[in-house]
């Protein structure tokens, strides 16, 4: 089941702010690299707020 922001933070004592903040450098960090080694694509990740 996909966790929601709210509970990802209390496991890690941040707030749900800061892991959508997280996320969104992952995913970025994430397409750089991937549209580095072939044409881009769209990642999406289920995550409920």
């Amino acid at each position: 089941k996909p966790k929601t922001l709210e509970e990802v933070g209390k496991k890690f004592g941040v707030t749900r702010e800061r892991i959508r903040q997280l996320q969104n450098i992952a995913l970025s960090k994430l397409r750089r690299a991937l549209s580095k080694k072939e044409k881009p694509i769209d990642v999406e990740l289920p995550v409920e707020a």
